[in-house]
């Protein structure tokens, strides 16, 4: 997945201010950073992060744990307009997050199939987990997209294990092209251009190390020489 608008690729070094979307099976949370170690949190989940709803989707429909990547997979052979599945906005201008209304429309939706005697086929399958996965990309990318048009940050960031779902970082990238094409802005998008660094925290941290000791080395020297010994 490419950084940017299209247009010239960052710089290695983030641009501040930042605006983190961060999407994993534990919370979704949306994250304004002033510099490093200087962020508010805008935006957080309420109930069910969409990494959590994933799985249970995917346990409903009788796809391989973990959800994302199955459900993911289910969804490219699938119609995403097919089944109208809820979009949870809560309150006018709130970035928050709630995804356990959608899980249990499907699971109501699954069981109203089956009353009525239809069969679970692969098609079927794959049109839920389509019509799911997008309402769940609507939300987030309604929010993200809010989010920067009210702070206007220089770059917007995509993180956190569902940040491996392509149809979800092509859809940011997209939405954040418009708006720049829209208001001659230059707002670069990034995300995990390796999938497995979308889930590897060894990297989250050695990252977080990295520049805590750009901002006090002489305080994290020694802390860095004991870790290094210990192993």
């Amino acid at each position: 997945m490419p950084e940017g608008d299209g247009g010239e690729a960052p710089a290695n070094e983030p641009k501040f201010p930042i605006l983190v979307l961060t999407v994993s099976g534990g919370h979704n949370e949306l994250i304004l950073m002033k510099r490093h170690f200087d962020f508010n949190v805008i935006g957080e989940t309420r109930d069910d992060a969409a990494g959590e709803a994933f799985d249970k989707v995917a346990r409903l429909l009788k796809l391989p744990y973990p959800g994302g990547p199955s459900v993911m997979r289910a969804a490219k052979n699938g119609d995403g307009g097919k089944f109208k599945f809820p979009r949870t906005m809560l309150e006018v201008g709130s970035f928050d997050f709630s995804f356990s209304g959608i899980k249990t429309a499907v699971l109501y939706f699954i069981e109203k199939e089956k009353r009525a005697g239809r069969r679970i086929t692969k098609k079927f399958i794959s049109n839920v987990a389509a019509s799911f996965q997008e309402a769940i990309i609507d939300v987030l990318v309604a929010k993200v997209i809010a989010a920067v048009e009210k702070y206007c940050p220089a770059e917007t960031h995509l993180a956190g294990g569902v940040s491996a779902n392509t149809a979800l970082r092509e859809r940011i990238a997209a939405e954040i092209a418009k708006l720049n094409k829209r208001r001659g802005a230059k707002i670069i998008f990034r995300c995990p251009q390796k999938f497995e660094y979308c889930t590897d925290n060894a990297a989250m941290i050695a990252s977080a190390g990295y520049y805590k000791y750009k901002k006090s080395p002489k305080k994290i020297s020694i802390n860095y020489v004991e870790a290094r010994a210990s192993f």
